[in-house]
């Protein structure tokens, strides 16, 4: 259960903010000034706003020409300060009522929309950002327009729109490459380049980033350079072309260098860490890594440092130094509780789940899992605004977490909690295709269940952790000041000590919890177990004799079948792989559909019978010694796709033998509700074709299988009800 998480060598499109990706003002700077407080200015354009320009420059000196020194009337204590985007927008708010020039307007609309995405606010950069576009084309002005279409684009990004995205950067693209703007061109490319890395269209992007670093060579651009090499880097890196992406990051750390773009310098020597590991180069890799984690000490970026340290605990797990490793661990755990990094903390925590493991600690494994598990969770309520592409991209890579803990719960035999884990994932998953359940906004809310002493525990942690975020949320503030007084330096100090001391309590808490639950399980423990169990049992009693449940985990390597009856337990292994399992059940699948479709069909009893010796013979002979007659499935992986009633044990098929039911995790605290006598259906389907589509004539066969409508000739239905059919859909409905 090693590096559960990789850090990865792309940033994902919701995380765009966090990328170093050039953000477009480039060398069209606009510096206005207002009761002698200047609003934007080259000169504090790189402290305010990082990456205006692709290679962190604040860019050329070439300004608009609407620009510099342009006083657009007296605005009593106007302040406009870049640091602080949520002040910096009433600031431009009550910049564009006092102007009205429309180009200046324009460009206002465009810092305005600034503002608003270093929020998050990308729904409202985007509204600020088309204002500046359609004013942009109304002036004909095209630089206004390229750069218009640039910011749209990050903030489409940043809302996980990536066609979107596309289009706007191409516009941008089209705009530079008339106007003969390389600079542009190439900052443009790269964006693109991103986009498509992103999306795992590596080959496009390649494309892009290398027609960005041609352009900056025939400039002789070296810092326009290091950029897309290192872009180009990660690319080769994803492809798992680790020469290539050697190569490509040597030469952007060099360029980096040169041009003393530190904070280029730290990202490429991360990135080369990481490529030297895929060379199993791992002194170099951890000596790339090392010189990154200095210099982010050095100008005291704590989110980085929090970053770093885990990618080298990472490399120290694969090479099996889990002391080493553990220890960098823990110390990126304080980084990102101190920076309010929540992500960092759940997967630093997934580290130490892991680490525990390899060193043969469940107990102490089983409480980081869960605490991994807790803080996804509370980020996925958090997400529910948002598109489902990015709700479901954040979800993906965090999925292996679920699985490794329940895993370990299996293996210590706490078998409920290893399920409760699950039916946070397995709520969503049937929440896809389940719309009645109310599966995704339940599993949003679920957490992993706490034993008594692990609550203790997460309490002793959640009060020193919060002590450090208060504190280094504080410092990180008065450090972004562009000014402070003596009393804020003065606080400054202080707060340097107090996050020293309470970094060294953070670390006594992590050694106390090694200590105590290093220990042997404990009886409270043990009893946390049997009455979660005994709860299930008590359900499965009331349903009536001969029900029992039956839940299934599908692991890499071993999947389980757990049985759990009103008086036992029991799990028994399935000695699989995934992938093998996928197969064999796609395959019964393609048999079964034969069966229908073709005049000499297959037999398909040999793979019903091969997989019911797979998941129901382990525990054929428990479910005859209790006499099961209904057999309640949690179903997990692909086995949802498995049709269970045409297993076949060598002479009945499953359905002959016993009733069987599906159930979600949603529907479980269900079981005993009284079903309605009376339930009416109402089925929709379109049957016939509508261009470009194919008509559909079993949709009206699906329809007649489920619902009884008399009036459409449908008897043997399910359900009474009625069904409406193509044009019947419009009469119902009154529209097209």
């Amino acid at each position: 259960m090693r590096s559960i998480l990789h850090p990865g060598v792309w940033p994902s499109l919701g995380s765009i903010r966090d990328t170093s990706l050039p953000l477009l003002l480039g060398g069209y700077l606009l510096v206005l000034v207002i009761n002698g407080c200047t609003l934007g200015s080259q000169g504090t354009m790189r402290q305010h706003e990082p990456g205006l320009a692709d290679d962190g420059r604040a860019g050329t000196t070439t300004r608009h020409q609407a620009g510099e020194g342009m006083t657009l009337g007296r605005l009593d204590n106007a302040s406009c300060d870049r640091s602080q985007p949520a002040n910096a927008i009433a600031c431009y708010q009550r910049a564009l009522v006092a102007t009205y020039q429309q180009s200046t307007k324009g460009w206002l609309l465009l810092h305005l929309g600034w503002a608003y995405y270093e929020l998050g606010q990308y729904a409202a950069a985007i509204a600020s950002y088309e204002q500046a576009l359609a004013m942009a084309r109304q002036a004909y002005d095209q630089t206004l327009e390229g750069a218009s279409l640039q910011r749209l684009g990050l903030a489409y990004m940043g809302l996980g729109q990536s066609t979107t995205a596309i289009a706007s950067f191409e516009q941008s693209l089209v705009i530079w490459r008339g106007r003969h703007d390389r600079a542009q061109e190439r900052v443009a490319l790269t964006h693109l380049g991103h986009v498509y890395a992103a999306l795992g269209q590596y080959a496009t992007a390649m494309a892009s980033f290398e027609q960005a670093v041609a352009i900056a060579r025939q400039a002789h651009d070296r810092a326009g350079e290091g950029w897309p090499l290192l872009q180009l880097g990660r690319v080769y890196a994803a492809l798992g072309q680790d020469d290539q992406a050697r190569v490509s990051l040597e030469q952007a750390v060099a360029v980096m260098r040169e041009v003393r773009d530190g904070r280029g310098e730290v990202r490429s020597l991360i990135a080369l860490g990481w490529a030297y590991h895929g060379l199993r180069q791992d002194d170099r890799a951890i000596a790339s890594l090392e010189q990154a984690l200095t210099m982010q000490r050095e100008i005291g970026d704590r989110r980085g440092v929090g970053h770093t340290l885990h990618a080298l605990g990472q490399v120290y797990d694969v090479l099996g130094q889990d002391d080493q490793a553990r220890g960098l661990y823990e110390q990126a755990l304080v980084a990102m509780r101190e920076v309010g990094d929540r992500e960092g903390e759940g997967r630093v925590f997934a580290a130490l789940m892991a680490v525990w493991h390899a060193q043969h600690q469940p107990r102490l494994a089983i409480f980081y899992g869960k605490q991994a598990i807790n803080v996804f969770q509370e980020l996925r309520g958090q997400l529910r605004p948002l598109p489902d592409a990015l709700q479901e991209s954040f979800l993906t890579d965090k999925k292996p977490v679920y699985r490794a803990l329940a895993e370990v719960l299996l293996a210590e035999g706490r078998l409920l909690e290893a399920q409760q884990v699950l039916d946070l994932l397995k709520a969503e998953e049937y929440g896809e295709f389940v719309r009645g359940e109310a599966g995704p906004a339940t599993t949003l809310q679920g957490r992993a269940a706490l034993t008594p002493e692990e609550a203790v525990w997460a309490q002793r942690y959640a009060a020193i952790a919060d002590r450090v975020a208060a504190l280094g949320a504080e410092r990180g503030t008065l450090r972004a000041a562009p000014e402070r007084t003596a009393a804020e330096d003065a606080r400054l100090a202080q707060l340097e000590a107090d996050l020293m001391a309470a970094n060294w309590a953070f670390q006594r808490v992590l050694a106390d919890l090694q200590m105590e639950l290093g220990r042997a399980q404990l009886a409270q423990e043990k009893l946390f177990q049997l009455r979660e169990t005994q709860g299930l049992m008590a359900d499965l009693r009331d349903l009536g004799p001969g029900t029992v449940a039956v839940y299934t985990l599908v692991g890499t390597e071993t999947s389980r079948v757990l049985l759990i009856t009103p008086d036992v337990q029991l799990v028994r292994e399935v000695p699989l792989p995934a992938a093998d399992l996928r197969r064999k059940v796609l395959a019964f699948r393609e048999v079964l559909a034969a069966v229908r479709q073709r005049p000499a069909p297959p037999d398909p009893r040999p793979l019903a019978h091969e997989l019911y010796a797979l998941l129901v013979g382990p525990i054929a002979a428990a479910l005859r010694a209790v006499r099961a007659r209904t057999l309640l499935w949690s179903l997990d992986g692909v086995l949802r796709y498995l049709p269970l009633a045409a297993l076949y044990d060598g002479e009945h098929y499953l359905v002959e033998r016993y009733a069987l039911v599906v159930f979600t995790p949603a529907s479980q605290p269900r079981w005993k509700d009284v079903p309605q006598p009376r339930r009416q259906a109402l089925g929709l389907g379109v049957s016939k074709a509508h261009a470009p589509f194919p008509a559909l004539p079993g949709v009206v066969r699906e329809l007649q299988g489920i619902i009884r409508d008399p009036a459409q000739g449908a008897t043997a239905g399910v359900l009474p009800g009625t069904i409406k059919l193509d044009e019947g859909i419009v009469k119902l409905t009154g529209e097209r």
